[in-house]
């Protein structure tokens, strides 16, 4: 405790996680979508025992919900930092314990603070992509180096691949019910429409890997993409 004390990390406590999850249930039950995955594959993948980073594709901006209603461990995300200067929305990812990144440069301060993390026993979500994508599941954004570079510097610390479904029809039904809508025309939206619903596939530990960030990044991007793959195949 000494270590994190000395840290400047934010720790979330269970009682605040569990007050985190329900405000965010309750806030996305109002916008008419859940974040609890409908089907789970691999979860015997889960580490039993922190550190680990949590890689994902990203489709939306629910990911870090889903992975958080999933995973045994709370999950210190790193977030694009205007998300952070949002009414409610950065007051809530404050307190989960995320922290910015600015995106399109090497932000060494939000590498390092991952690395911090991790180095004091905890879990670590990062989505590789940087940005979400729009197109077929299967078509990624190229990925990043900073997962790479955050495992090396903690020490090699394993890597659980995560491919995801369902963010990206969230996203649409949040974008279609703009606050310039009336309540009538947003129930008139609802109606009708198949509830959004999430699922997620954990792949095994990346582990024993070499210290060549370029190769690392290929082996975390062959992971999401054989987690997608699985999710895909699985689904009617």
């Amino acid at each position: 405790m000494e270590r994190l004390r000395n840290s400047n990390l934010k720790i979330v406590t269970p009682n605040e996680q569990k007050a985190l999850l329900i405000t965010w249930d309750m806030l996305t039950g109002i916008v008419g979508f859940s974040t609890k995955p409908k089907l789970i594959l691999g979860k015997e993948n889960i580490p039993a025992k922190a550190p680990y980073i949590v890689a994902s594709n990203h489709r939306g901006i629910v990911e870090p919900a889903v992975l958080l209603h999933t995973f045994n461990r709370w999950i210190y995300f790193m977030a694009k930092h205007e998300a952070f200067d949002m009414p409610i929305i950065g007051k809530l990812i404050s307190s989960a314990g995320m922290f910015p990144v600015r995106r399109g440069e090497l932000d060494r301060a939000a590498l390092k603070k991952a690395v911090d993390y991790l180095n004091s026993g905890q879990v670590v979500g990062i989505m590789p992509e940087g940005t979400r994508g729009r197109s077929d599941l299967t078509d990624f954004n190229a990925f990043k180096k900073g997962t790479a570079w955050v495992a090396t510097m903690a020490g090699k610390v394993p890597i659980v691949p995560v491919g995801m479904t369902g963010p990206e029809d969230i996203l649409a039904l949040i974008e279609e019910q703009s606050l310039s809508k009336t309540w009538q025309e947003i129930l008139s939206i609802r109606t009708g429409k198949t509830k959004p619903i999430v699922n997620l596939s954990i792949g095994k530990p990346i582990v024993d890997y070499p210290e060549d960030r370029s190769v690392l990044t290929d082996m975390i991007f062959k992971g999401i993409s054989e987690q997608v793959s699985k999710l895909e195949n699985s689904l009617p």
